[in-house]
């Protein structure tokens, strides 16, 4: 097998762009950016056809359109992610223009490369040159290095966009250039498995790695691994029963590798901590996500700080539970005895914390308000001090 110069091609391509598909596929899964993924797989081959439509390689078509459509997202974006109503409204008007393209290359410039387009769409790994496979490693392994370069500050506003940004990440920055790696990769990929299945690739490997850790770094690593493993299974299979294209085994193997962690996750379910398993109430009045994750790792639950993130954010979503700073900018957390509006006196030694309600300045913010023609008012005040226990302690001290 290994002797074919096809099955080599195919194995150096295939190696290189399953490794950045499974790295960038991991922050995709973990921001919850799968439709922008699958959007940029869509984008890629519009570009492809209106290369192909002008004469040009349909290599250039893929980077140019997935890039650009990459950091199109991120700038139109909030501060974080954009959200699904600018990637379905960008994404059905490039779709119309790959309608255009798609007639006008039928039209004018099948006859000179008639399985241009079905190339695009399924990918053929098989038929790609040694030259190609060469310069698809190569330009993998810079985007792999990207990625990791800025896989810290990356992973800190994946985690929580707030601090991030508070801590001078610059997240709008740093989540657009992540979704020009994504486009890149989209481009890079749909020569492996074709533009219509790039989701899979990005996507089936690093949804099985989530299932099977909760470590960010632990979590990368075994993406990029389990989709270097669908890759190769799907290549052997694909030599071995020639009835089956490459794309349809590489991408049966992926999902399989996804069935067999949900098996494995469930198993292992018993006696671990979900995402749901988090208490809202903490054990002070106040907590940091780190002191509520060494208390639950304490007490046998394995989770990740990950995870323990994610799950405060939810309920903090929900309004189970305030989000509040510390004067040295630490994030804290605080249940909420009611959904109602609070306002919070709070011990700077202990955490313990006093719902406050004042009539006079909820009608002093309304007051002002409306004198300066402003609407939809929110605030939080918190009045820091010594509680009477922390003060007689210091005393004794």
């Amino acid at each position: 097998m290994l002797s074919h110069p096809f099955i080599q091609t195919a194995l150096i391509a295939g190696t290189s762009i399953a490794l950045l598909a499974g790295c960038a596929g991991y922050f995709v899964v973990m921001r919850g950016q799968v439709f922008a993924g699958d959007a940029l797989s869509h984008v890629a081959y519009t570009g492809a056809l209106a290369a192909l439509a002008v004469g040009l390689d349909l290599r250039f078509g893929l980077f140019v359109a997935a890039v650009g459509f990459g950091i199109v997202l991120g700038l139109l974006g909030g501060r974080v992610n954009a959200d699904d109503v600018i990637i379905g409204t960008t994404l059905a008007w490039v779709l119309g223009v790959g309608v255009f393209f798609l007639a006008l290359f039928t039209t004018n410039a099948a006859n000179s490369n008639s399985n241009a387009n079905v190339t695009v769409l399924f990918g053929s790994i098989f038929g790609i040159s040694f030259a190609a496979a060469a310069t698809a490693a190569g330009i993998a392994a810079g985007l792999v290095v990207v990625l990791l370069v800025i896989a810290r500050p990356l992973l800190f506003a994946s985690i929580d966009p707030a601090v991030a940004a508070a801590s001078g990440v610059p997240v709008r920055l740093v989540g657009a250039l992540f979704l020009a790696v994504v486009g890149a990769a989209a481009a890079e990929t749909s020569q492996i498995v074709g533009a219509l299945l790039v989701f899979g690739l990005l996507a089936a490997p690093a949804a099985a790695a989530g299932r099977l850790t909760d470590r960010p770094w632990h979590g990368l690593a075994l993406s990029a691994a389990l989709a270097l493993a669908a890759t190769w299974a799907g290549i052997v299979l694909a030599y071995a029963a020639p009835t089956f294209p490459p794309s349809f085994t590489i991408m049966a193997s992926a999902a399989a590798e996804y069935v067999i962690a949900v098996v494995i996750a469930r198993r292992r379910a018993t006696g671990r901590a979900r995402p749901d398993a988090v208490p809202r109430r903490t054990s002070g009045p106040v907590s940091t996500a780190q002191a509520l994750h060494a208390r639950l790792t304490a007490e046998g639950h394995r989770m990740g700080l990950a995870t323990v993130y994610r799950a405060l954010r939810v309920y903090a979503d929900i309004g189970d539970i305030d989000r509040t700073r510390a004067e040295d900018g630490t994030v804290l957390f605080r249940y909420r005895p009611d959904p109602g509006h609070h306002h919070y006196l709070r011990c700077r030694s202990c955490g313990y914390s006093v719902p406050i309600h004042s009539e006079p300045f909820e009608a002093w913010t309304a007051t002002i308000g409306s004198r300066h023609d402003f609407t939809d008012l929110t605030h939080t005040v918190e009045v820091l001090g010594t509680c009477s226990s922390c003060w007689m302690h210091r005393g004794e001290g």
